[in-house]
C-alpha cells in the first residue's frame, strides 16, 4: 500500500499555483509519498522548477492533448486498489476529466480535491467563457451547477483564499464552510531580509530604484500589468533612477507588447521583460529590488521576504492598488482601488526608517496570518471515494470544451 499524490496540472511555469505545487511535490516526497505528475513532454521541458522536472522520483505520466478534447487521452497510472490517493485539480474542466481515474482504479482511498485558484473566469466557472455557442453554454452551466453541488456534498472543495470559497458558495447557493479551515496553508518557509539589509536598500533609492512585477500573462485576470506600463512611464519621467522588471509569460503577452510600444523610448529603455525565471532567480531579483507590484501568490512571495509590495486590483486593465500588503489585507481583490502613482512615489521618497517600517509590516502581516503546513492537502479527507462525475458528465464536459475551442479558432476568426 502506497500513499500517492497525483497532480492534475500540466504546466509548471511562473505563478503562485505553480510555486505551490512545486513545494507540495517536493514535501510530499520527503514525507514518503509517491508523486505522480500528469503533464506533457513540452510542459516538463518548459518548467521553471528544474528540481521537479528533472527529479527522477517524481513520476511523469503524459496525457494526450489531442484526445483531451474528446474527454479521452488519459495516461495509465501505476497505482493499485490498496493505495491511498490524494489528487488535486485546479480547473473545473480538468477536474471532471480527472474523475475518470477514480472510477478506473477504485482505490481503497481516493480523495480528489478541486482547488479554486481564481475568483471568477473559466478555470472555476467555464460557463462564463464568452467564446462559446449559446446552446453549449447552457449545457455547461447545468453541468457546473451539478458538479458544484456534488463537490459541496462530498467536501471536495478547497481554495487558496477564503473569498474564493465565498464567491463559489454564493454563485451556486451551496451553504458550504467558507472559513479559512478550507483554505490551503502556507507551504514555504521564508526568511525575511534583515533590518541592516533593508536599511541598505533604502539608502540606495536615490541612485537605483528597481520595481518588480511578477505574474502569469493571463488577461484580464492579471491585466494590471498593462496599466502598470503607463503608470511606470509617469513615475520614470519624474524619477529617472527607476527601472521596471516584468517577470512572467503567457497567452496574453502580445497585448502587453502592444501597450509597451505606445510608451516613449525613454520609458521603454527602463523596462525589462525577463520572461520566466526559476525560483532562485526570482528570489534574487526580489532581494535586490526596492519594491514590487503584484497580486495573488506572486505578491505573497515578494512581501513575505520584506520587499514593499503594492497589491494590484485584478480583472482590470487599469493599475489600481489597495496599498501595501499590510494595508490591503488580501492579495486578491476586485473592488475599486486607488491610483498607484502616489503609492510608488511614497515608497521612493519616504525616509529610510519609514521604508524599513513598510517593508517589515508586510512580512510580519503574512507570517502571522497564514499557518505553515506544507502537507495540509494530504491530510484532508473528502466524504466519498467514488467519482462525482459520471461518464455522461465527462462526455458533456468534453463536448462543451471542444466546441468552445472551435468557436475561438474558427468562428471568431
Amino acid at each position: 500500500m502506497d500513499k500517492v499524490l497525483i497532480v492534475n496540472y500540466a504546466g509548471l511555469g511562473m505563478g503562485g499555483v505553480e510555486k505551490y505545487l512545486h513545494i507540495l511535490m517536493l514535501e510530499a516526497l520527503k514525507d514518503g509519498n509517491r508523486v505522480i505528475w500528469i503533464t506533457a513532454p513540452e510542459n516538463v521541458k518548459n518548467s521553471v522548477f528544474r528540481d521537479v522536472s528533472e527529479n527522477e522520483n517524481i513520476e511523469k505520466v503524459y496525457y494526450k492533448p489531442k484526445l483531451y478534447f474528446f474527454g479521452l487521452g488519459h495516461p495509465k497510472l501505476n497505482i493499485s486498489k490498496a493505495d491511498m490517493v490524494t489528487m488535486v485539480s485546479f480547473n473545473q474542466e480538468n477536474y471532471i476529466w480527472g474523475e475518470y481515474f477514480r472510477k478506473k482504479y477504485n482505490c481503497k482511498s481516493f480523495d480528489h480535491f478541486f482547488i479554486l485558484m481564481n475568483f471568477f473566469g473559466a478555470s472555476a466557472y467555464p460557463e462564463d467563457r464568452k467564446e462559446q455557442f449559446s446552446y453549449f453554454k447552457k449545457r455547461r452551466k447545468k453541468l457546473s451547477e451539478k458538479i458544484a453541488v456534488k463537490l459541496a456534498k462530498t467536501d471536495s472543495l478547497r481554495a487558496f483564499d477564503k473569498k474564493q470559497l465565498v464567491y463559489y458558495d454564493e454563485r451556486y447557493n451551496l451553504g458550504i464552510n467558507t472559513t479559512t479551515e478550507k483554505c490551503l496553508k502556507r507551504n514555504t518557509k521564508y526568511y525575511p531580509l534583515t533590518e541592516e539589509e533593508l536599511k541598505a536598500k533604502a539608502e540606495e533609492r536615490k541612485k537605483r530604484f528597481d520595481i518588480v512585477a511578477c505574474s502569469r500573462f493571463d488577461f484580464p485576470h492579471k491585466a494590471f500589468l498593462v496599466g502598470l506600463l503607463k503608470e511606470f512611464e509617469a513615475i520614470h519621467n519624474k524619477y529617472p533612477q527607476t527601472k521596471l522588471f516584468i517577470v512572467g509569460d503567457g497567452d496574453s503577452k502580445a497585448q502587453l507588447l502592444n501597450e509597451l510600444e505606445t510608451l516613449s523610448e525613454n520609458a521603454k529603455s527602463a523596462i525589462e521583460l525577463t520572461g520566466t525565471l526559476n525560483i532562485e532567480e526570482l528570489e534574487s531579483l526580489h532581494k535586490n529590488s526596492q519594491a514590487a507590484v503584484s497580486l495573488a501568490g506572486c505578491a505573497t512571495s515578494s512581501a513575505i521576504i520584506a520587499l514593499p509590495t503594492l497589491i494590484a486590483r485584478h480583472n482590470t486593465y487599469n493599475c489600481e492598488t489597495y496599498g501595501f500588503m499590510h494595508e490591503a489585507k488580501s492579495t486578491l481583490r476586485e473592488d475599486s482601488g486607488s491610483p498607484i502613482f502616489p503609492f510608488l512615489e511614497k515608497i521612493i521618497t519616504c525616509s529610510n526608517d519609514e521604508y524599513v517600517q513598510i517593508a517589515k509590516a508586510g512580512s510580519d502581516y503574512l507570517l502571522g496570518k497564514k499557518e505553515y503546513n506544507p502537507l495540509y492537502i494530504l491530510k484532508e479527507k473528502s466524504s466519498s471515494n467514488k467519482p462525482i462525475a459520471t461518464k455522461w458528465d465527462i462526455f458533456v464536459n468534453a463536448i462543451c470544451f471542444s466546441t468552445a475551442f472551435i468557436y475561438r479558432k474558427i468562428i471568431k476568426k
